[in-house]
């Protein structure tokens, strides 16, 4: 006999309460009811069934035992209209032959080949840096990495096209919003006509990225074989551009995010960024970084690891249900929205001992014990983020070669808050930049 009951949870007293709630605060949100209610609750935004995982055997029993009975949520299905059916989109097969398609680009060789690209790019981007200017860091942040996508996955300088595409995904991450459909109103995935024409723009840059590479293959790069996927008949144009905006768009977005928060707590936390300043100094001795000091530079990786614990870039990933499913005694209906939250599970104090504090240290392998899936920054299961290796090559390195010669510190006044949408944004992080003399 099939369970027919929920688990405990929060109720709607008056319509749209919870759908209200999650909109306004969706992370305190979401902390209140695992604090409230336990690891496993149910609530009702408007119409849609919602259920939150916040242990680690119920995470691992969705995401990776049970992943073939689960597919994306809502959300990202409204996201194709906007982004395509890239790798972070598409379901069933499609994704697994997609997956199989460009993870030979991602294995350690291949990712350890692009540190001389990520370091030169940082080093390039300094060259524009004034001291004591004041940025925006986090613009600063995604349009470096942006630049590094299109060097080393696709072999190219894409600079010029950079504006089309972060002031695209700008709009597209204003547009979407994964909790929208509780709310069922009525949104045109395009929004104004402006950002239509931006989506347009998006387009034409990417075809002559692809046009740019066809042009002149090389057969090394990640655009070089997926154009021969194309020419042997495994995909079709729009499958190609599909994955070139995925690739560009969420490559940046959340690398950018990372690295944008990790400056955020160095300011704020001088013991951590003299240490960091001090590993710099006696790892590198002035030179610029390079593949092997990934290994060296402990301390500085941690650093990275902790950033993401404490502001993960991906704070919230939703699964839904293909048929009626049961988890521990209670029924998950099909079409129900099954989340987990890394934010929330990076700050349980049954797996951080002093969650709110930034402490790279607690990454060392004689301190601190952390349970496995309870750090999920890229994810988990089938679906787990296919570019993690990079990532933290690029966000470790780049934190390297600008933390060198630069020390970002946030502007007297300005209130960094959170913006969930997508990632996990902050809203601008205006900075000083102050060149340092070693």
């Amino acid at each position: 006999m099939k369970p027919t009951s929920f688990p405990p949870g929060p109720k709607n007293w008056y319509p749209l309460r919870i759908a209200l709630a999650m909109q306004r605060d969706p992370i305190s949100f979401l902390a209140g009811v695992v604090r409230t209610y336990g690891d496993f609750t149910h609530f009702k935004g408007g119409e849609q069934h919602v259920f939150l995982l916040n242990r680690p055997d119920y995470i691992r029993q969705v995401f990776q035992v049970d992943a073939d009975k689960f597919e994306k949520s809502s959300g990202s299905k409204r996201a194709r209209a906007l982004i395509g059916d890239g790798l972070l989109i598409s379901e069933g097969e499609k994704h697994h032959r997609q997956r199989r398609l460009i993870q030979p680009s991602f294995n350690h060789r291949k990712v350890t080949a692009h540190a001389p690209t990520i370091v030169d790019c940082g080093l390039t981007h300094m060259l524009k840096w004034r001291d004591g200017s004041q940025v925006d860091m986090f613009e600063e942040l995604r349009r470096l990495t942006l630049t590094i996508i299109g060097k080393t996955m696709f072999g190219l300088d894409i600079e010029k096209d950079t504006g089309y595409v972060l002031g695209d995904f700008s709009s597209i991450v204003r547009l979407f919003d994964s909790m929208s459909p509780m709310l069922k109103k009525a949104r045109t995935l395009f929004g104004s006509k402006g950002d239509f024409s931006q989506v347009l723009m998006r387009h034409q840059a990417v075809l002559r990225i692809i046009e740019k590479r066809r042009e002149n293959p090389t057969g090394e790069d990640l655009l070089s074989a997926l154009i021969a996927a194309v020419d042997d008949g495994a995909m079709d144009e729009k499958q190609l551009r599909d994955e070139v905006v995925t690739i560009l768009e969420a490559g940046h977005e959340t690398t950018s995010t990372a690295l944008g928060w990790t400056w955020y707590l160095l300011s704020n936390n001088p013991e951590v960024e003299r240490k960091f300043h001090e590993e710099l100094e006696r790892v590198l001795d002035g030179r610029p970084p390079d593949a092997e000091d990934f290994a060296r530079l402990t301390y500085t990786v941690n650093v990275f690891t902790e950033a993401m614990r404490m502001y993960p870039p991906v704070w919230v990933i939703g699964r839904t249900p293909t048929e009626d499913y049961e988890l521990d005694g209670f029924l998950i209906p099909k079409g129900s929205l099954v989340l987990i939250s890394p934010h929330v599970l990076h700050y349980d104090q049954r797996h951080y001992k002093e969650p709110e504090r930034f402490i790279p240290d607690r990454w060392r392998d004689d301190r601190e014990t952390i349970p496995p899936l309870s750090y999920l920054p890229f994810g988990y299961g089938p679906r787990r983020c296919v570019g993690e290796g990079f990532a933290m090559l690029e966000g470790s390195l780049l934190l390297a070669t600008l933390g060198q010669n630069w020390r970002p510190r946030m502007v007297a006044g300005h209130i960094v808050k959170l913006v969930p949408l997508i990632v996990l944004r902050p809203n601008g992080l205006q900075m000083i930049l102050n060149q340092r003399n070693r």
